[in-house]
């Protein structure tokens, strides 16, 4: 009985272990592409102000991209396409270097 709850144990371990491995992997990609989507809608709403266009400037803010958490745990999307809704980001797509 005690051989089978540590073969349980163990594997228990292993799947955590592969689990801090793949987040360990993921952390770096989420950040660099939160961090794309940042720059972009600073660089649009340089431009608004450029060509003096105030109004359309508010209609992009920082607080519309989704949660870093949610992103991380949303496993098969790898890309930035999915943090700002889709009409935003079609919006600072030019924008994204």
């Amino acid at each position: 009985m005690v051989d089978i709850i540590l073969k349980v144990w163990f594997v228990i371990l292993i799947i955590a272990l592969i689990f801090c491995l793949f987040m360990m992997l993921r952390i770096p990609f989420v950040d660099h592409n939160h961090d794309v989507i940042i720059k972009s809608i600073y660089q649009y709403k340089i431009n608004c102000i450029g060509k003096n266009k105030f109004f359309e400037m508010s209609q992009i803010e920082y607080s519309d991209m989704e949660d870093v958490g949610k992103t991380l745990f949303r496993f098969w999307d790898w890309g930035y396409t999915r943090i700002l809704p889709k009409d935003k980001f079609e919006m600072i797509k030019p924008y994204i270097k």
